[in-house]
């Protein structure tokens, strides 16, 4: 995760940002129109305040009434675009060509002219449709998919021994340099109360994190299968902020897993990332999910640590067989 700033709130606040600090979402969140990635102290236009008790109705509410919705409208266009970036060009002569390049917002994304089309009419980036379907790596993932969830964990204590979301259980690592926090989890947006670890491998210039996860995935968000899960997730990775200049995948290891007696699905590969700003050329990133018997939804499990640190790969494959479903 890199570039410090105000983001929209990964929480799914409407209206609301949240300032990132090179490596962890922080506490601070504000409200009314920031633009993506405004240094933390830079000035944010403040929301019109309400009418005293008793006003009457006139020229000044009226006006109040328009800038609020222009300032909703640009927030809701602005924050779907850097939430989740579409890897998918269905015959849509408005997507790009090129899905795994980063798009810069331009001056109408971000509200800075009167002309800012609204979230239906942008011709920057085609949204998601309820007629996307999932189930194979070349479709893209829907916007529900990837941001539907609900990360927050609440209360995680950072001397937590292990994490424990959707039905799964993994050791913390702190005995190893990984940090339980509950802000980081915020940037796994498909997912239901997520713990994570997260340990700083690079932070020289923008922040480099290694870190393990668990969490539940909600089928109803889309989720129809362990493979078709895995794939979708790892989609959703790979769009986001999490990889900045992504460049592509290499598969290591992919296929059917048994998760502590449960039928599973594991996807092991590189993520690589084409970024001046980081020294990592990318992650050896697994995500797993697992079907627990919860009809409600599966377990998911990520862990990414940096290509070529052996000794981080061998503590993966570690935590990987230390799985336990509860």
């Amino acid at each position: 995760m890199t570039s410090p700033g105000w983001y929209p709130d990964p929480a799914g606040q409407p209206n609301a940002y949240r300032y990132w600090n090179g490596q962890a979402w922080t506490q601070d969140v504000t409200y009314g129109q920031a633009g993506p990635g405004q240094g933390y102290g830079a000035p944010v236009p403040p929301t019109p305040p309400p009418p005293p008790p008793g006003a009457k109705g006139g020229a000044g509410k009226v006006v109040a009434l328009v800038v609020a919705g222009v300032v909703l409208l640009a927030a809701l266009g602005t924050g779907a675009f850097f939430l989740v970036r579409s890897l998918a060009d269905d015959g849509d002569e408005t997507a790009s060509d090129d899905t795994s390049e980063s798009v810069e917002p331009t001056e109408s994304e971000t509200g800075a002219t009167d002309d800012t089309p609204s979230p239906t009419e942008s011709t920057e980036t085609a949204e998601p449709t309820d007629d996307e379907t999932s189930g194979g790596i070349d479709v893209g993932p829907t916007r529900e998919q990837c941001s539907g969830g609900a990360p927050d964990p609440g209360r995680l204590q950072a001397s937590a021994s292990t994490l424990t979301g959707g039905g799964l259980t993994i050791p913390s690592l702190t005995d190893q340099g990984y940090s339980p926090d509950a802000s980081v989890a915020l940037a796994f947006t498909w997912a239901d109360s997520y713990q994570v670890s997260y340990k700083v491998i690079e932070s020289a210039g923008e922040s480099w994190i290694a870190n393990y996860g668990v969490g539940a995935l909600p089928r109803a968000n889309g989720f129809e299968s362990p493979q078709q899960a895995a794939e979708v997730v790892l989609q959703c990775m790979t769009s986001s902020d999490m990889y900045q200049g992504y460049s592509g995948t290499t598969d290591l290891d992919v296929g059917p897993v048994t998760v502590d007696g449960h039928d599973a699905y594991s996807i092991l590969t590189e993520v690589r990332v084409d970024n001046p700003d980081v020294q990592a050329e990318g992650d050896v990133a697994q995500v797993v999910v697992v079907d627990t018997g919860d009809p409600e939804s599966y377990g998911l499990y990520i862990s990414v640590v940096p290509i070529g640190d052996q000794a981080e790969i061998n503590r993966q494959a570690q935590v990987f067989d230390q799985i336990d479903v509860r």
